[in-house]
């Protein structure tokens, strides 16, 4: 739950910007830090299919931090970043036994 905790961290700061608010959290840095540090311990407990999800969507977090738009909500880095977290939910679901039906998303 500590990669959960920490890209919603990264979330709330993406969100905080798009809305023209002062950074709710701290520094982006320190955010961008605890993010990679839980991302680690995904790679240890999960499966290879699983640590990828994550690898790939703290990626798309963290290109979203460095390279944000003022338009966030249209930007290709915005999809990205909604198809990364969905990906690593659903496989996460999957590993853990919940799978199931897949969960349904707005927009998709």
């Amino acid at each position: 739950m500590d990669f959960l905790g920490s890209a919603q961290r990264i979330e709330l700061v993406l969100d905080s910007r798009n809305l023209g608010l002062s950074d709710a959290c701290g520094t982006d840095e320190e955010a961008l830090h605890d993010l990679w540090l839980a991302k680690k311990a995904v790679e240890l407990v999960c499966s290879h299919d699983t640590a990828q999800a994550a690898q790939e969507y703290a990626e798309a977090l963290h290109e979203r931090m460095r390279k944000g738009t003022a338009d966030a909500s249209l930007s290709p880095l915005s999809a990205t970043k909604r198809e990364r977290r969905h990906a690593f939910m659903e496989t996460a679901r999957g590993e853990l036994g919940t799978g199931g039906t897949r969960l349904r998303r707005k927009g998709s």
